[in-house]
């Protein structure tokens, strides 16, 4: 299967919150047929699994849900549930929280080496300094 853009922008654009498509449509939204698996299976329409299958991440990255599967009929209902957001956004908030913290202790511990690193130039930018300016008094001529 291609790219699944053209299903991500289609979505995006809609006004309305709920559209319900045919899988010819669809296909012909894609420009392409759909996989064998999206006409013969229920889960292959599911909301789980956003960081590992593309074609979910076509639906959730646009802020839509596949709301009801009918495979007898041919069509698929989304259902929009926010307006285009990123797709960690959807990641539970106990996952989030645990992410935060680690970012926090990684940042902390970075500012710890930077200012490790920062007192170690002034002080060796001041020896240097002090040294260049004995060396400069001792050794100019003088008026």
């Amino acid at each position: 299967m291609g790219s699944l853009a053209p299903l991500t922008q289609h979505l995006s654009r809609l006004q309305s919150d709920t559209w319900t498509a045919s899988l010819t449509a669809l296909e012909t939204l894609l420009g392409e047929p759909l996989p064998r698996r999206a006409r013969e299976r229920k889960g292959w329409w599911s909301n789980a699994l956003a960081g590992v299958r593309p074609h979910e991440r076509a639906w959730l990255d646009a802020g839509w849900r596949v709301d009801h599967v009918d495979l007898n009929g041919e069509r698929i209902v989304f259902h929009r549930t926010r307006r285009a957001e990123p797709l960690h956004a959807a990641v539970p908030p106990a996952m989030r929280r645990a992410a935060a913290d680690y970012d926090r202790r990684a940042r902390a511990k970075m500012l710890g080496w930077f200012a490790l690193g920062g007192g170690s130039a002034v002080m060796t930018a001041g020896i240097i300094g002090g040294v260049i300016g004995f060396l400069l008094g001792r050794y100019l001529p003088r008026r």
